[in-house]
């Protein structure tokens, strides 16, 4: 999770979702929250990574360690204890 404030987040996490799968999923906050579920993953183990040039971020998971693909694409406040 990368936090300004309560009202300006974001996280990519591993969880099991509503279906009883697993699956990587991030959540943004900019005042409101989104929560979008990426592929489901088989096992209960995913590697995530954030990756950050400026303001800009990507998340991305793998099943295996090794081959990581992008979950996520966006715009951040470049420093989020800044105001």
């Amino acid at each position: 999770m990368i936090m300004k404030d309560l009202k300006c987040r974001i996280k990519c996490c591993f969880e099991l979702t509503d279906f009883g799968t697993h699956a990587a999923v991030s959540v943004a906050t900019k005042g409101d929250s989104d929560n979008a579920n990426g592929c489901n993953l088989q096992g209960n183990t995913a590697w995530l990574q954030v990756c950050r040039v400026g303001n800009i971020f990507a998340f991305h998971y793998s099943a295996n360690g090794e081959n990581f693909y992008m979950m996520r694409y966006f715009t951040y406040p470049p420093n989020p204890r800044s105001k």
